[in-house]
């Protein structure tokens, strides 16, 4: 695979704004026992609250690096939560960057990350959008193929 110098800006993309439209809310899994009190628990009852409340309006996605399946046995079947590398909850520091441009279809864009979860740009760009996750609610049946389909989709941005 080949890595390119150019950035997203150089294909007229920005990092748009928290309060443009957008088709679903990503948040993080308050887990760090140094960031959260008491283990956690308590932030986590809130964010249960907070995901639940943002789910009325729109699809969420809730990642977490090591408490993943905890997560999903809190929070609605409708709330997607993934196995994802991240620092803390507040994903705007430590999650992936959402770009946006007039002209295309907007793509979630990752960096380097080492778990199981790795995004290149689509297809704007003529590189494959490639993806592996693990969600505790997926069958285990599901192809690699179906995976990223189904991710591909999630993360068109329509306007």
């Amino acid at each position: 695979m080949e890595e390119s110098r150019e950035s997203p800006a150089d294909h007229g993309f920005y990092m748009p704004a928290e309060w443009e439209p957008h088709a679903q809310t990503w948040i993080g899994w308050p887990e760090r026992q140094d960031n959260w009190r008491h283990n956690a628990l308590p932030a986590q009852r809130v964010f249960v609250d907070v995901a639940k409340a943002i789910s009325v309006f729109e699809p969420v996605v809730c990642a977490s690096s090591a408490q993943w399946e905890n997560a999903g046995k809190q929070l609605p079947e409708e709330i997607r939560v993934v196995e994802m590398s991240i620092n803390d909850s507040w994903f705007r520091d430590s999650g992936p960057t959402v770009v946006d441009t007039r002209s295309y279809t907007s793509r979630m864009l990752f960096g380097k990350m080492k778990r199981r979860l790795q995004v290149l740009a689509g297809p704007y760009t003529g590189m494959k959008a490639l993806s592996t996750y693990k969600d505790p609610r997926q069958s285990t049946q599901q192809t690699h193929q179906e995976k990223q389909k189904q991710w591909h989709y999630s993360w068109q941005y329509s306007k």
